[in-house]
């Protein structure tokens, strides 16, 4: 889900598979739970994306900024530092 939406794709998930991400995230995420619903949307996307086209960027910025690898890599590097400052002091 995460990289579909960093490459613009506009995506149809399950509500399961979206449990736990950011609520800033799942906005742009077209949730369905059934196989009826899950064709609906898809259909609905193919026939017209006119509402993803005015939001892939700013949900590919969104999602770059909050999940994106730098960000991820930067969280790590200051659990890193913050463990080694730990360990020294005991």
């Amino acid at each position: 889900v995460i990289e579909s939406l960093l490459l613009g794709i506009p995506t149809v998930a399950t509500s399961l598979s979206i449990n736990g991400s950011p609520n800033e995230i799942k906005k742009y995420v077209y949730v369905a739970d059934t196989p009826a619903q899950f064709a609906e949307k898809v259909v609905r996307l193919i026939l017209d994306n006119s509402d993803w086209e005015q939001r892939v960027e700013e949900a590919r910025r969104t999602t770059q900024d909050m999940l994106g690898w730098e960000k991820i890599v930067q969280e790590f590097e200051i659990y890193l530092q913050e463990r080694m400052k730990i360990k020294k002091s005991t």
